[in-house]
């Protein structure tokens, strides 16, 4: 059917355009029905292109067969890998929302409630949340329909969930991921809060009544959007708290908000509070909830919180047992070993004998040692020994010097000598720390303990400083770890001084003038001066805004025979990106220089890097409306900077292209924008959010309206999430021809889109209506300006007011010649 109706199109001539509009009609729904959305998505497309359209329904009949075509692929059955079939869902799923955004932005097209419910179902499943809230928002803001009474709320926030708990398990570290599916949670949040049944449910005997399933759904848009907007994570916790009657212990709902504040890391006190109110309520958590809080406040040192817990589980009549070992793990961390000692007596009582771990006990001698109570801690190492029981493996170790490592940090910020005059030590002191040594040595020799480097340079300084340098320490240290050093006085060496020179680019009232005083100092001590140190003097250089003084720190390399590292040219990048524009070329080609040293490891972030500190970057929160500022880089050394990406063989991404496109167009040599695309193409790039907003920024800075508008349009078509700079750079192709209209009408886009006013946007429009000679529209800009509450100034207030007078007077003049 369809290769016979393809065949009668093609030898239909093009004159005869109400019979290949039929037959364009036929071959859509013929493929449509067959299954193959593609080929319908094809054939209405090429019916576009010669001027058939646009039909709604068969837009419609392609939207659906393509959400149909994502959503059967997920239930698919036959033999593909799961990449394959994620890769295909996504691909249905994008086309389907193409096609969505083109019936939103046509004005003789509209899209069906059912046809938008399956786009957002379809990309749902295939895990496109960005374009999920896409959907959502556009429905919202009334540019296509949506049956919300039949969206299913409550599938939707479990898939979120689902999703979140997922990321957090496989890559904890995909911050976009979770973004985006926090980002759609909080918006059904903010629409579930605002459906008018909300306000009806509000009566006189508390808190709206909130139905089990719609809770346990906005439990799930809670898991999903904690740890990323908080914000609206606490607004659906108290919404729950204060809801007339609801059951936070029915299919374990408080276990899972608490669970959810253990995963992302939150502080303790807001999980604590719900357990009191769950418990205030007469209701009966498990006691996995108790043990949850408790490990979290263990964790944070938060001896309240633990306090509060506990009250709690005596009250409902639960014994903590082994859960008192968290209060030993806060105990650890503040050195409160009296605290520990009483809690190790309960635990005792409460297990009919010690404990079987060594956790408990290890956290106890840590709680000695962090308070500098190193006999005491020994003591109870030894009664540990006596029950035959207990071992100790590294860990204990390693946070045993920890802890005694943390005690003589502190003595070092009181001071030694002050230190001294009030508590001296004593010799017992010192025949302790020498015991604690020949553990340490004992234990290092069984094997319960690899005495690595780190752990035996930590435990010199802790032994020197809570020791005082007692040569008979120092003796009983070189006798335990002979292959280590221990100078008489170990804090004289690079780590001091570079400590030192850190702390002047915070300590305003020092001189950055004391960073050359200091390396002046290791040079007549004899310490070297290594790469480490010059990155602490360009680092506090940069905390203090010298920019010449770091400048002749990095002609130092040479003389000091430093070679940098990865961190100099991340900080020499930061130095640069603070300087002025017209500053910035001698950085640039210090920063080629070094990246060219063998050392240096050949990134393509450092040379993307390198390309922007030749532009302005656009800033919202700036005012200024206008052409880009030139700067003084060359073209040659922009394309220097690409001839290396290619020497080191390094493939360019859009980002790369996206600053270069900028950096061009801040040269003033727009032919070179041409052949960027060009050897875009050449390389296999393709083009991404980055290369879009560089074009646009081009052409709407140059005032080419309809390219700027193109460029949007694509932004839209890849579902790009566009922002209000997006807007405010489209409304500025009309800034120098006076396009009121133009501009009017992309800022009230913007507003639309959910971006409200902000300074920016109503300078443009001010500055617009100057253009157009317009000084009385200018002049209620202004005043709309004023009325809208953003802080303005009134130095900014009066050069409005002169420009409108200026305006005036042109006009004036204009009118009398």
């Amino acid at each position: 059917r369809v290769g016979d109706l393809a065949a009668r199109l093609r030898g239909l001539p093009e004159a005869d355009r109400e019979g290949r509009g039929r037959l364009f009609a036929e071959l859509v729904l013929a493929c449509a029905r067959l299954g193959k959305a593609r080929w319908a998505m094809d054939w209405l497309q090429k019916m576009e292109r010669e001027g058939l359209g646009p039909d709604t329904t068969l837009n419609n009949v392609v939207l659906v067969a393509l959400a149909n075509s994502t959503l059967r692929t997920m239930s698919a059955t036959k033999r593909i890998s799961k990449e394959t079939k994620r890769e295909r869902m996504r691909r249905l799923a994008r086309n389907a929302a193409r096609v969505l955004n083109k019936m939103a932005r046509s004005p003789g097209l509209e899209a069906r409630e059912e046809s938008v419910r399956l786009c957002l179902q379809a990309n749902l499943a295939a895990k496109r949340f960005t374009t999920c809230l896409w959907v959502l928002k556009g429905a919202d803001a009334g540019r296509f329909a949506l049956p919300w009474e039949a969206l299913e709320f409550e599938n939707i926030a479990a898939t979120l969930a689902r999703e979140r708990n997922a990321i957090h398990e496989t890559d904890p570290s995909d911050a976009d991921g979770q973004r985006a599916v926090g980002a759609l949670a909080a918006f059904l949040w903010r629409r579930w809060k605002a459906r008018p049944a909300a306000a009806a449910a509000a009566t006189t005997g508390g808190g709206p009544a909130i139905p089990h399933d719609a809770g346990r759904a906005l439990v799930d848009l809670f898991c999903a959007t904690t740890g990323v907007f908080d914000q609206a994570a606490e607004e659906i916790v108290e919404a729950l708290k204060e809801a007339r009657g609801f059951d936070f212990t029915r299919d374990a709902l408080c276990d899972r908000i608490i669970a959810a504040y253990e995963r992302t890391g939150s502080g303790v006190e807001r999980p604590s509070r719900l357990l009191e109110c769950v418990v205030s309520r007469e209701m009966a958590p498990r006691l996995g909830c108790y043990v949850r809080v408790l490990r979290m406040a263990g964790k944070q040192a938060n001896l309240p919180a633990l306090d509060r817990t506990l009250r709690l589980m005596e009250e409902m009549g639960l014994k903590p047992d082994r859960a008192l070992q968290h209060v030993l793990v806060a105990c650890a961390q503040t050195g409160d070993y009296k605290r520990a000692e009483d809690t190790l007596a309960q635990m005792i009582v409460a297990l009919d004998g010690p404990p079987d771990t060594a956790g408990p006990f290890a956290n106890l001698i840590a709680s000695c040692y962090r308070a500098g109570e190193v006999g005491r801690g020994l003591g109870w190492y030894d009664k540990c020994a006596a029950l035959g029981s207990v071992a100790f493996d590294r860990s204990a170790y390693v946070g045993w010097i920890d802890a005694l490592y943390s005690h003589a940090l502190s003595l070092e910020a009181v001071g030694r000598r002050r230190r001294e005059e009030k508590a001296p030590a004593t010799p017992a002191q010192h025949e302790d720390v020498r015991r604690f040594l020949r553990k340490v040595r004992g234990a290092a020799d069984e094997g319960s303990l690899e005495a690595d480097r780190a752990v035996v340079r930590k435990l010199r300084k802790a032994v020197a400083l809570v020791a005082s340098g007692d040569e008979k320490v120092t003796a009983e240290f070189k006798a335990s770890f002979p292959e280590a050093d221990m100078p008489e006085e170990p804090f004289m060496g690079k780590r001091r001084f570079n400590r030192l020179i850190r702390r002047v680019g915070y300590d305003t009232e020092v001189s950055p003038r004391r960073v050359e005083e200091l390396l002046e100092e290791m040079n007549e001590n004899g310490v070297q001066v290594a790469t480490a140190t010059i990155n602490s003097a360009i680092s506090t250089y940069l905390r203090r805004g010298c920019f010449k003084d770091a400048d002749e720190i990095c002609t130092m390399l040479q003389t000091y025979g430093v070679r940098p590292n990865d961190l100099t040219v991340q900080l020499l990048l930061q130095m640069a990106a603070q300087r002025p524009p017209q500053d910035r070329l001698a950085s640039m080609k210090l920063i080629l220089q070094i990246l060219d040293q063998p050392q240096i490891k050949k990134d393509l972030q450092f040379f993307n890097a390198a390309i922007a500190l030749s532009y302005v970057e656009k800033d919202s929160s700036s005012n200024v409306v206008g052409n880009t500022p030139i700067t003084n880089v060359s073209v040659e050394l922009l394309d220097q900077i690409m001839e290396s990406i290619a020497k080191y063989k390094l493939q360019p991404e859009d980002a790369t292209f996206g600053s270069l496109l900028l950096a061009y167009n801040a040269t003033g040599k727009t032919g070179k924008i041409t052949e960027c695309m060009t050897q875009m193409d050449d390389l296999n790039v393709e083009p991404g959010e980055s290369t879009y907003r560089a074009l646009l920024d081009i052409h709407a800075r140059s005032g080419n309206i309809d390219a700027a508008e193109n460029v949007f349009s694509t932004l839209q078509e890849e579902n790009i999430a566009t922002t209000i700079d997006d807007y405010q750079l489209v409304a500025m192709a009309g800034l120098e021809l006076g396009d009121i209209t133009h501009v009017k009408f992309w800022l009230s886009s913007h507003v639309n889109d959910g971006h409200p006013m902000d300074k920016r946007s109503y300078y443009l429009l001010f500055h617009t209506c100057l253009n157009a000679d317009e000084a009385g529209h200018a002049a209620q800009v202004m005043k709309d300006l004023k009325k809208s509450g953003i802080p303005t100034s009134d130095n900014e207030m009066s050069n409005l007011k002169r420009l409108v007078e200026e305006c005036r007077n042109r006009k004036v003049e204009a009118s009398d010649k």
